[in-house]
């Protein structure tokens, strides 16, 4: 697909739809007890190793659940996106008015949009690692166009989850220490 049509479809998606992950979506809760349950399945030991508590739950989610929390972030990011990309109206947008191209070149141009709309059709989000799945013969360079790169951001939730896991790891090992 040429770089126009996709500066386009971009400038599309950002100007006009923006759509987000339903958050009713059976997979985004799944993969949300995933990162929950690795949080709460690590917050004692990583509590042991660290003194300071902010420290033990940014480590936490930065480090030991980051694959878990990227990989529900990565799905619900590549999921909007796509049905955000499905949203817009080729025949809507008068965008190839304003190029300066050949009438060959802008019925090239069409061609293409219109089989990459085709193929994000058929196009899925994987449901355990949260990529997208592509059809078979969609060349390598679209895929590319609509990779989403994992953020380092971590939700709130999860930080959430994570100074209260770390904080109640730590109260019971006071708990269960004898008093000098």
């Amino acid at each position: 697909m040429s770089a126009i049509a996709i500066g386009v479809l971009a400038s599309a998606l950002l100007l006009g739809a923006s759509q987000t992950a339903d958050p009713t979506d059976a997979n985004v809760a799944r993969l949300t007890a995933i990162a929950d349950d690795c949080i709460k399945t690590n917050a004692a030991r990583v509590e042991r190793g660290e003194t300071s508590l902010a420290d033990a739950a940014k480590f936490l989610v930065s480090y030991v659940c980051a694959s878990e929390i990227g990989i529900r972030e990565t799905y619900i990011r590549n999921s909007a996106l796509l049905a955000s990309y499905r949203a817009i109206d080729p025949a809507a947008s008068s965008y190839q008015e304003n190029l300066n191209i050949s009438p060959e070149a802008r019925q090239r141009m069409a061609q293409q949009t219109k089989d990459y709309l085709a193929a994000l059709a058929q196009a899925r989000v994987d449901p355990d690692s949260g990529e997208i799945i592509w059809p078979r013969g969609v060349p390598p360079s679209w895929s590319k166009t609509l990779g989403v790169i994992g953020s380092d951001n971590v939700p709130s939730d999860f930080r959430a989850a994570a100074g209260q896991a770390v904080l109640e790891a730590r109260e019971a090992r006071l708990k269960s220490q004898p008093l000098r």
